[in-house]
């Protein structure tokens, strides 16, 4: 009921492993095309399903950038800058939900969880945090890759620290929504994901 370990479903983790392989083998073009044409898919079925995640258009949001930027600067200022722009394109969007009072966190909350749960002040209270989480670990992750520019230590800098900055940010989800679960008197077990 509560949460899809912070809110990436497998769809969109896909589409970044997808990406990341065909990057990693420096097709950047093909990996920002199939990007874009997964997240196409993805946001199409959440939209015949009236369920359409923030986290997913941001993606979209980012591949369709990425696009652009090949177009307009080409293949090696998108090599240099194209980390600061994943990690910016979600540290700006996380940011505008937490402003305008819309954690995107609170959209993984599955379809059966009942009104009374997600209109209780703590629910909203909790997701707002949690995507203040999310939105520091973006904001590092983009500060980093910033850093990265100058030459040094660069795959610790935009590799290794923000992935395990990810891993910390699925797996604090996991057990600060797990600490709440009870007072809802939600079910323990994790949500099916898309």
């Amino acid at each position: 009921m509560w949460n899809r370990l912070g809110g990436v479903s497998n769809l969109g983790l896909a589409v970044w492993v997808v990406y990341g392989i065909l990057y990693a083998l420096g097709h950047w073009t093909a990996a920002v095309v199939a990007g874009l044409g997964i997240m196409l898919a993805i946001l199409a079925r959440e939209i015949s399903a009236a369920d359409v995640k923030v986290v997913d258009l941001t993606s979209l949001g980012f591949f369709v950038l990425a696009l652009i930027m090949l177009s307009i600067l080409g293949d090696q200022v998108f090599d240099r800058y194209h980390i600061i722009l994943v990690w910016g394109v979600f540290a700006v969007v996380t940011w505008a939900t937490v402003l305008v009072d819309f954690p995107f966190t609170h959209q993984f909350v599955r379809e059966g969880a009942q009104q009374e749960v997600r209109s209780d002040p703590l629910f909203h209270r909790v997701h707002l945090r949690l995507t203040a989480i999310w939105g520091l670990i973006f904001t590092l992750d983009t500060a980093l890759a910033v850093v990265a520019l100058g030459g040094s230590y660069v795959r610790v800098l935009s590799e290794i620290i923000p992935d395990a900055s990810m891993i910390f940010g699925f797996a604090f989800s996991h057990f600060y929504l797990a600490r709440y679960r009870s007072r809802f008197g939600a079910s323990t077990e994790h949500p099916s994901t898309s």
